[in-house]
């Protein structure tokens, strides 16, 4: 799961720093480039359920308070925290 999330941001940092250089290409054709360099439509259908887990730090007058989530979304449309 940690490959596929660091591609997508790999994919939208491209699309998003080279938007001139790439003005050739559809929009279209740069998403279906991307996803048959990450194995195709047959790999994303295979994707049952994602897991994100991250770290916040919220900023009071009285000190930061720390806290983590771990949020386990599963097809379809049923998530739990």
């Amino acid at each position: 799961m940690r490959t596929l999330t660091t591609r997508l941001a790999a994919v939208i940092a491209i699309l998003l720093g080279g938007a001139g250089a790439t003005a050739a290409q559809s929009a279209d054709e740069i998403i279906e480039k991307s996803i048959a360099a990450m194995g195709g439509r047959a790999a994303f259908d295979k994707i049952t359920s994602r897991l994100m887990t991250g770290k916040a730090s919220i900023s009071t007058p009285q000190g930061d308070i720390p806290a983590t989530f771990e949020q386990l979304l599963a097809a379809p449309n049923k998530g739990g925290s």
